[in-house]
């Protein structure tokens, strides 16, 4: 696959996210990251560890009683399902 180097560029000064970039185009985050490390687009600094992640009651309510999909609960946080996995 091809990712054009501007294109990822000029999509995260819009302010999409990697992960969003990476649905979008349909390839895996890690091959955005390494895309964009090459090109040498600066990243974003991040908020912080932790910053978004919600309380353990609001995981249980959305994953046990109204179980969300991992992806649901991902995309509401604005995070990876592997950040959700590892909150669970």
């Amino acid at each position: 696959m091809s990712i054009g180097v501007r294109w990822l560029g000029c999509t995260t000064e819009e302010g999409m996210s990697a992960p969003g970039i990476a649905r979008r185009l349909g390839c895996g985050v890690t091959t955005v990251y390494a895309r964009l490390d090459a090109a040498g687009v600066p990243r974003r600094p991040t908020a912080g560890a932790g910053s978004r992640r919600p309380s353990v009651d609001a995981l249980r309510v959305l994953y046990l009683v109204e179980e969300r999909p991992v992806r649901a609960i991902a995309d509401k946080f604005g995070v990876t399902p592997q950040a959700v996995y590892g909150w669970l």
